[in-house]
Order: structure tokens, then C-alpha cells, then sequence
């Protein structure tokens, strides 16, 4: 039985994953991933949003947190790197050769000022850890990755390698809630099978909470759907779908 049964209000499609919005409103900067505007507005930050020399950008950035949950990141297993390492090996867990993937790092905490933009190659990249990322103290448990891809017209999400794998690791996704939520469920859609029932996620978020999900590993890459129910409070209800790639 749905989660919230069959009387809810309609729901009304909102876009809950704001990074993808920030990317598409790119500034021309160098490298192409890189936010020009945030280049620029950046500067007068204490271990500023810059340009580096592996050819991707990161630093700190003014955030601006609105939507009611938001992807910070899709990785496999979680983020590892030891204090004092001087950097990380970036890499997409499902190949994609017609395209480079655009990825996002952020801190995953509510007030997080940290963010990494780069084109993922195939080989993947360096993040040097020493400019920004060791001097903020940031440590791993601290920062998502999120990648994507276009195809057929939408956007779909990949699982980032971010540092040493371990061979029993998962697609991990986690979402924040910058706003409070009474309810959140989901529905998995695996593909080539029927979508499964609707599952209740997590109740009573306060406002930065997280909440996270691990997503089962085929026999072979393939695309996963995942359908999100929000409820906020006063009962208003608000949904959206991820497409994502597992290994």
C-alpha cells in the first residue's frame, strides 16, 4: 500500500536535484566544466572556488540551499581518503564512451561551502586534495560526488569511484533535505522488470538531514528509476524521478 494512500492532493513535479540546474547555467570559464560566475564571486573567499591544475575547478562557494531534497551524492560505497592524503582518484564505475560526464563535489553538510566541477574522463582524474579540501578540514565522510550524462533527452545520474574502491561496495545514493519533511518514500524501478511497491524512506527530517539508500548491483550495468514522494509540511506533497546508471 502507497505511503500515502490514494487520496493524497495530486502531485505536483518539482526538480529536486539543483545541481543539475547549476551546471546548466554555466558561465564560459577554463576549464569548460568549471562556473564562471562562481569564479568570479568567489575570490574574496577564505581557500576560494578556483581553477587547478588537473583541469577542473573546486573551492569554496556560497550556497544556495532551496529545494525541498536534494542529490548530493551518487557514489560507489563511500567517500575514502586518509587526513594527510595529498589526493583522490575520481572515476565513473560504469564506462560511457560517447561522452565526458560532468561531476559535482560537494560537502554534504547543511552549511557546506565546498565545490569541485570537472569533466570526468574515461581514466578519470587527480583531485588534489591540498588547496581547499585539507585546509577547510574536510574529511571523507564530509563530501559527495554526483555524475551525469544526457541521453535521449534527459538527464541520467552515474556512480563515481571516489578513492580506494573496495570490492563490496555499492551504489550509494544520499539526498539532504534543506527544509523540513514530515515523509519521503520511494519506488525502484529496476529496468526490464516491473517497478516494485512503493517504500517508506524515512519520517520527521529536520532541516539538513540526510537520508540514504544502497542500490542493488546487477550482473551487468543497467538503468535504474527512481520514483521520490515528498511530503512537507501542511501536507503538501511534491515528487520527482532519478534516472541512475548501476554497475
Amino acid at each position: 500500500m502507497p505511503l500515502f494512500g490514494t487520496r493524497c492532493r495530486p502531485i505536483r513535479r518539482i526538480s529536486i536535484v539543483s545541481l543539475v540546474a547549476l551546471a546548466h547555467a554555466q558561465v564560459a570559464a577554463q576549464p569548460s566544466a568549471c562556473d564562471g560566475k562562481m569564479l568570479a564571486e568567489s575570490q574574496k573567499l577564505v581557500f576560494p572556488y578556483a581553477v587547478r591544475p588537473g583541469g577542473y575547478c573546486d573551492g569554496t562557494v556560497a550556497f544556495n540551499h532551496s529545494a525541498a531534497l536534494k542529490l548530493v551524492s551518487y557514489t560507489m560505497g563511500p567517500v575514502r581518503f586518509a587526513p594527510q592524503q595529498p589526493s583522490m582518484k575520481l572515476q565513473s564505475a560504469v564506462p560511457i564512451a560517447d561522452t565526458l560526464p560532468k561531476v559535482v563535489g560537494v560537502d554534504k553538510r547543511p552549511a557546506g561551502t565546498y565545490r569541485f566541477d570537472a569533466l570526468l574522463p574515461p581514466r578519470g582524474l587527480d583531485l588534489d586534495l591540498t588547496p581547499a579540501i585539507h585546509p577547510k578540514d574536510l574529511k571523507a565522510e564530509h563530501l559527495g560526488f554526483v555524475a551525469w550524462t544526457n541521453r535521449n533527452g534527459g538527464t541520467v545520474y552515474l556512480p563515481v569511484v571516489a578513492g580506494l574502491a573496495d570490492p563490496g561496495d555499492a551504489p550509494l545514493l544520499v539526498m539532504r533535505a534543506p527544509q523540513a519533511i514530515v515523509q519521503a518514500a520511494y519506488e525502484l524501478c529496476l529496468e526490464g522488470q516491473p517497478c516494485g511497491p512503493q517504500q517508506p524512506w524515512a519520517k520527521d527530517l529536520q532541516e539538513g538531514s540526510r537520508i540514504e539508500l544502497n542500490l542493488p548491483r546487477g550482473p551487468s550495468p543497467g538503468q535504474v528509476s527512481i520514483k521520490i514522494t515528498v511530503l512537507g509540511p501542511g501536507g503538501k506533497v511534491a515528487g520527482d524521478v532519478l534516472q541512475l546508471l548501476v554497475p
